[in-house]
C-alpha cells in the first residue's frame, strides 16, 4: 500500500507538466464497458470488484469470496446512483467525482452465505435467504452505519497515462483507481474529499 501510495504522489506532482502535454488522455471518461478488478484480498477477505458509469448514473459492485481463488462466492453488494465528475483537484490531473447514492442490495450467494449473514443477525434480520437481495442502505449491520439514500460521497479517481513497471502494484495505461479514504479524508465532504489513490486498480472491460 505504502508503495503504491508513493506512485500516486508521483503522478500528483506531475499532473500539471506531464498530462499538459497530453490532454485527452486526463479528460478520459468512466464510461464505455465495465471497470473490473479481478480477485484481490480486500479488508477481511477475497473480492471482486465491478464499477459501470453512463450519463449520470453508476453501479458498483464487490462479490465476497470464501477462498483465495474466488471460485466461492459467500454474498454481494450492489450500490447505484447518480454521479458528476465536478473537475479536476486543485494542483493535479486527478479528477474530482461525487456519487449520490441511490440504494444498497445485499445478496447471499451460498449456504454459507446465508447461514453467516443470519447466524450474525447481518443488518438487524436473520431471515436471510440464498440469491435474495435486500436493501442495506440506511441500516446499522454488524456495529456500521450504512449511509441512507442521498447521501453523496466525495471522491476522485485517475485513468493513468502511462504505465509504472512496479513489481508489486504494476500499472498499465488505461488502468482506473479511485480515492484513498484513510485519516481524515473520508470523502464525508468536500473539504474530506480524497487527495490520493488506493488499490485496487480497475480495468476496462466489454459489456
Amino acid at each position: 500500500m505504502k508503495k503504491f501510495l508513493m506512485v500516486s504522489m508521483l503522478y500528483f506532482s506531475l499532473g500539471c507538466s506531464e498530462l499538459a502535454t497530453e490532454p485527452s488522455l486526463s479528460e478520459e471518461s468512466l464510461e464505455g464497458g465495465q471497470w473490473v478488478a479481478f480477485c484481490f484480498s480486500g479488508m477481511a477477505s477475497w473480492e471482486t470488484r465491478k464499477a459501470q458509469y453512463d450519463g449520470t448514473n453508476y453501479q458498483e459492485s464487490v462479490e465476497v469470496f470464501a477462498d483465495s481463488y474466488c471460485n466461492s462466492p459467500a454474498y454481494s453488494i450492489e450500490e447505484n446512483g447518480t454521479y458528476e465528475i465536478p473537475g479536476k483537484l486543485e494542483g493535479s490531473s486527478m479528477r474530482k467525482l461525487d456519487r449520490t447514492l441511490g440504494g444498497i442490495r445485499m445478496t447471499p450467494l451460498s449456504a454459507l452465505g446465508v447461514s453467516n449473514l443470519n447466524n450474525m443477525s447481518f443488518c438487524g434480520y436473520s431471515d436471510w435467504a440464498l440469491n435474495v437481495p435486500r436493501e442495506i442502505a440506511g441500516l446499522s449491520c454488524n456495529g456500521q452505519q450504512i449511509p441512507p439514500v442521498n447521501t453523496t460521497y466525495y471522491d476522485l479517481f485517475t485513468i493513468w497515462s502511462f504505465t509504472a513497471d512496479d513489481p508489486d502494484f504494476p500499472i498499465s495505461k488505461g488502468d482506473l483507481n479511485f480515492g484513498f479514504k484513510w485519516d481524515g479524508n473520508d470523502g464525508t465532504t468536500e473539504e474530506l474529499r480524497p487527495v490520493s489513490l488506493t488499490s485496487p486498480t480497475f480495468k476496462r472491460h466489454p459489456l
